[in-house]
Order: C-alpha cells, then structure tokens, then sequence
C-alpha cells in the first residue's frame, strides 16, 4: 500500500514539474537553482511552503504548487536537505495540516 502511495505521489509531482516547465521555460532548473541560494542563506529548519514564499518575487508561480514538491525531493536526493520531521502548515486553508520539515545538510 505505501509503495502505490509513493508511486502516485511521485506521478503528481511529475505531471505538476513537467507542466511547469511547459508554461515557464526551464521552471524547474531556476526553482532548484534558487533552493540553492535560499539554502546558503538559511540556518534554521524550513518547510516547503517557506520556500514557496521566498519565490514569490524571483520565479513565476507554477500552474500548480505540487510542482515545488519535485524540487524539494530532487535536493533530498542530491543531499542537499534531509527530513527532520513534521509540523502544522501555516496556511490556513490547509487547516493545520502537518508537513514535511527539512533541514540543510
């Protein structure tokens, strides 16, 4: 059951980054070049909805915000974060629902 949760998660994330870089010519290179710096400039823990905010005035907003979702897990493979756990989102509308927290390596 966890396998086909994570394969449909990683299919959503795949057609939200694909699509993106559909609409925004290479979306997805700026949004992880961007991780980059946002991570040299960050000490303590972030979510993804933090890094969210610190694109809204450097990088057009993808069709979907799953989309940042794919660069997120690209920096977790490439070791840039790792997870360090979970909290309640600040977004209202996603009425405290908890995620991922990520730290630098």
């Amino acid at each position: 059951m966890k396998q086909l949760s994570l394969k449909l998660r990683d299919e959503g994330i795949q057609r939200a980054v694909s699509n993106a870089d559909r609409k925004v010519s290479d979306w997805s290179q700026n949004a992880f070049d961007l991780l980059r710096i946002y991570l040299v400039t960050r000490r303590e823990s972030f979510q993804c909805e933090d890094f969210r905010e610190y694109c809204k005035d450097k990088l057009p907003d993808p069709p979907n915000n799953r989309a940042f979702g794919w660069i997120i897990l690209r920096a977790k493979k490439e070791h840039l974060i790792r997870h360090v756990g979970y909290k309640a989102v600040s977004n209202p509308k996603a009425h405290l629902t908890p995620a991922s927290v990520w730290a630098r390596i």
